[in-house]
């Protein structure tokens, strides 16, 4: 039986079978590299884990600054939604309040109206898509005419 002399840096033994093709490829790259073919497998199977190793060490790397980042950023992505949030709704306070102004030239009772403006300033920050230049001409129309027919009654 063959005897083969173990290395100290090199204790394991691994035996693999070849195609001719592969077999030829392989003692062409050791003779080019004028190393032995063994030594040639052993750089490349290191050359290939070290890669992947490298590979699975930046995904582990990104995935890490990703929740870190995330989780620092967080509370500021909550606090500028709720600031977001309270200037749509304000602004839609303010638009109604325009147009109501506008129609009643200041002949409606202003908490009333401020009120009414709460409710469709609601109601204009839920629409998906905001309404129409036209769709709040339309409704300035409609405003006024059911405020004149307050009026006359």
């Amino acid at each position: 039986m063959l005897k083969i002399a173990k290395s100290k840096k090199y204790p394991n033994l691994f035996q693999v079978y070849l195609s001719e093709e592969l077999d030829i490829a392989l003692r062409e790259m050791a003779k080019t590299k004028d190393i032995p073919k063994t030594v040639l497998v052993r750089e490349i199977l290191e050359e290939h884990i070290k890669s992947k190793d490298a590979i699975n060490a930046k995904s582990i790397i990104h995935k890490e600054v990703s929740e870190a980042v995330d989780e620092k950023l967080k509370p500021v992505e909550e606090r500028l939604a709720k600031i977001v949030a309270k200037t749509s709704y304000m602004q839609g306070i303010l638009m109604y309040m325009q147009i109501i102004t506008l129609a009643d030239a200041g002949k409606r009772d202003v908490i009333d109206t401020f009120h009414t403006a709460r409710k469709k300033s609601l109601q204009f920050v839920k629409e998906t898509p905001a309404p129409s230049l036209s769709q709040w001409e339309d409704f300035a129309r409609e405003t006024k005419n059911s405020s004149d027919t307050k009026k006359n009654n």
